[in-house]
């Protein structure tokens, strides 16, 4: 599908698990061979100093060269367009705050596109960061990434991240190039994105969701998750996981961000469980989140 089709394009990526890279700075290289040797296929990452651009690129160079049968184009990377308020470090920023939206998104962009150049993979989908304050603002930035696409015959999809149901009907309605990803936290806070997940579901768009461990101890702490976890004898991270994938119908990536190389194998491993999740076992998870969201029991503190 080109990009400049009015319709959404879908991420040409099947797998269920995104590999994200904002949680270990200092080990990002080592991590994201992990991931790759493991068989994640999407590298997330960022331009912020809460992300590391240099390392990733490091990892995805080491695992090309040193993994057989690995070629760029079994390796999707997405990165960001941040605005400056999420550096903690105004050297890192790219750009001034007074630039245009069109100057931030290009310096942030091509320096991107500078650190993935020597990682013989290049960058295929672009996410804005979070909404502006308002959708005229936010829709500024968005036209200023459709530029960029029609500029970068490797950049193929646009997404939005922390965003409303509100924010993402509106840029949907009035783009020219429509979001092919959002990415949000899945949580009790905001009802688990239901509104979200089903407008991305009739729109052909991927729901990418963060946070599924640390914002969810309600969810894994409960008898639904549990009985799965001990029916399938895998753990109740794994089990969550599952119901989560299965709940989007299609729709639904989990973003993956573990530092330990065995739970990174154990839970890309479990997803053969989604056959197993039935329609009886969906209503009961849909159930179960209607429920904790009720009462307001988000939960955030789970190790993993």
């Amino acid at each position: 599908m080109s990009s400049s089709e009015t319709s959404s394009a879908q991420s040409p990526e099947t797998t269920i698990f995104v590999y994200g890279t904002g949680s270990h700075y200092h080990k990002q290289d080592e991590l994201v061979f992990q991931a790759i040797q493991l068989g994640y296929s999407i590298i997330d990452t960022g331009p912020s100093d809460m992300y590391n651009e240099e390392l990733t690129a490091k990892g995805i160079r080491k695992a090309l060269e040193t993994i057989p049968g690995k070629s760029p184009h079994h390796l999707h990377v997405q990165t960001k367009i941040s605005l400056a308020t999420r550096y903690q470090d105004d050297l890192m920023t790219p750009f001034q705050p007074s630039d245009s939206p069109l100057e931030q998104v290009r310096k942030t962009f091509e320096r991107s596109k500078k650190r993935f150049a020597s990682s013989g993979c290049s960058i295929q989908t672009l996410l804005l960061h979070s909404p502006l304050p308002t959708l005229d603002l936010t829709m500024q930035y968005w036209r200023a990434m459709e530029t960029i696409v029609a500029s970068d015959p490797d950049l193929k999809f646009l997404g939005i991240c922390n965003a409303t149901v509100n924010s993402v009907q509106h840029i949907h309605r009035n783009a020219t190039i429509k979001p092919s990803i959002v990415q949000n936290s899945f949580r009790a806070q905001t009802s688990f994105d239901a509104d979200v997940i089903e407008f991305c579901r009739l729109k052909n768009i991927l729901y990418q969701a963060y946070g599924v461990l640390t914002s969810n101890a309600a969810l894994l702490e409960s008898k639904l998750v549990g009985w799965f976890a001990e029916k399938h004898h895998v753990s109740e991270a794994e089990a969550l996981f599952v119901l989560v994938a299965s709940h989007g119908r299609g729709a639904v990536q989990l973003l993956h961000a573990s530092h330990s190389e065995r739970h990174m194998a154990a839970d890309i491993g479990c997803l053969h469980l989604v056959s197993q999740v039935d329609g009886k076992i969906m209503r009961a998870f849909e159930e179960l989140l209607a429920d904790i969201c009720t009462l307001n029991h988000g939960g955030n503190s789970w190790s993993y």
